[in-house]
């Protein structure tokens, strides 16, 4: 493989049950930035994208760049995604379109390892 960023995993609905990669669920204080000035919360996480809840609703297809770190990990991953869903309550889904090679891996590695979901609160996320 070459240097350059790729989506990782299928395209999926990020909010149905025909998700074509395991999520796990994450109750840690994650933040990501949607838009300029709107923060959001990671509620789930997969190769293929992840949910967020945020205090107003996220455009339908609006674009975000994600910068957040694993829990549990040094990892930092750097993606791009699209918003696939969202609701009238802030909660929305984005299906990755660009992760770069080093956080693909990062992210992967962290799917496989146990727990299936991380409640601990972060210092410095």
């Amino acid at each position: 493989m070459g240097t350059s960023a790729s989506p990782i995993g299928r395209d999926e609905e990020a909010g149905s049950d025909q998700r074509q990669s395991a999520r796990k669920v994450i109750s840690a204080p994650i933040a990501v930035e949607l838009q300029p000035g709107q923060e959001a919360w990671i509620r789930d996480l997969g190769e293929g994208g992840l949910s967020v809840s945020s205090s107003s609703p996220v455009a339908m297809g609006s674009s975000a760049t994600l910068r957040f770190e694993l829990p549990a990990t040094d990892s930092v991953i750097d993606a791009a995604g699209v918003v696939a869903w969202s609701d009238d309550h802030g909660r929305a889904g984005l299906r990755f379109t660009r992760v770069e090679p080093t956080s693909a891996a990062a992210l992967r590695k962290w799917l496989t390892s146990s727990p299936s979901s991380y409640s601990s609160r972060l210092d410095g996320a």
